[in-house]
């Protein structure tokens, strides 16, 4: 069995999901287990693309959650040596952390002989992600070890009404595992960015103006559900729509980039449908809808000097 995880866009709700918005987000192919060594010293693990090579030894985030990792692993496991390969880029607002995570909880699981449910992987990788993130929501650690379409809120399922007979609950999230991935584009401007740095600063927004920052995080759950819904019944006129309305207010709280503006404007008139930040924002990724189009939206970034980091192009019925 090829050991697997997912790596997440953000379709909707970035930064209102810490104030307990709703957002909703889809698993992308994010990384596959290669290679399998027992016997080490140390347990190691190295990411290609990403020329990441990392162990319990190194003093960084991923050595840390490596050690977190066999700390927290019930049972008898010893070390071993894995091989990665990556489908997402890292640092980029894709769920690179988390799909890692995943992947190396199941990795032990399986070095170890041992059968782990999905949501005791979550429950591993959600603690590995404190060491890269410190208070993760909990939405990258979910999708990456289920996939599908996810309907996420911290406070929980039952504050989803309307959405029962749609989705199935798992640990407190709505998910869909049934969807086909819409016709998306995702691209990455190559600019760095600080999720802490675009939190704090949408955080400072909050507390000094809190009756129009909290219009503006009503606005964005209420595109996370139109959303949501445009998705399901695939209206890619209506998801267009709500990408554009999110990615508005998302500008609205200073999270876009300049950067990102050119790329959604390229998005547009190679005839997407819509376009938006994904993720943090001040860089990162742009994820553009874009049925029929979506190999125009792609060259329109390449020939702009972005890169094309995922390009779907399922059925349209």
């Amino acid at each position: 069995m090829t050991l697997e995880s997912f790596g997440k866009v953000i379709l909707f709700g970035e930064h209102a999901a810490v104030y307990g918005r709703a957002s909703l987000a889809l698993g992308l192919p994010g990384m596959r287990l290669v290679s399998l060594a027992t016997g080490s010293a140390e347990t190691r693990v190295r990411v290609r693309p990403w020329n990441l090579d990392e162990s319990t030894r190194s003093e960084n985030a991923v050595g840390r959650s490596l050690q977190t990792l066999l700390a927290r692993f019930p049972g008898k496991s010893g070390h071993f040596e894995a091989e990665v390969e990556a489908f997402i880029p890292p640092s980029a607002g894709l769920g690179s952390s988390a799909a890692l995570s995943v992947l190396l909880a199941r990795t032990l699981a399986k070095h170890a002989n041992t059968i782990l449910e999905n949501e005791t992987v979550r429950r591993l990788a959600h603690e590995m992600e404190t060491v890269f993130h410190g208070t993760p929501s909990g939405l990258d650690d979910t999708v990456a070890t289920y996939g599908g379409l996810c309907l996420f809120r911290r406070t929980g399922w039952t504050e989803f009404p309307g959405f029962a007979k749609d989705f199935k609950a798992v640990t407190d999230t709505c998910l869909r595992s049934d969807i086909p991935t819409p016709p998306l584009v995702i691209g990455n401007s190559l600019v760095p960015r600080s999720t802490k740095t675009l939190v704090a600063a949408v955080r400072k927004e909050v507390e000094s103006h809190p009756e129009r920052a909290e219009g503006r995080l009503d606005a964005v759950e209420r595109c996370t559900f139109e959303g949501a819904r445009a998705l399901l019944r695939k209206d890619w006129n209506a998801l267009g729509k709500q990408f554009d309305r999110n990615h508005a207010i998302l500008r609205e709280f200073g999270c876009s980039h300049p950067t990102l503006e050119t790329m959604i404007d390229l998005a547009r008139k190679a005839g997407a449908k819509g376009a938006k930040l994904t993720g943090a924002g001040g860089g990162g990724c742009v994820v553009a809808l874009a049925p029929g189009r979506e190999a125009d939206v792609a060259e329109s970034w390449s020939s702009g000097g972005f890169d094309v980091v995922f390009m779907a192009n399922p059925d349209k019925g």
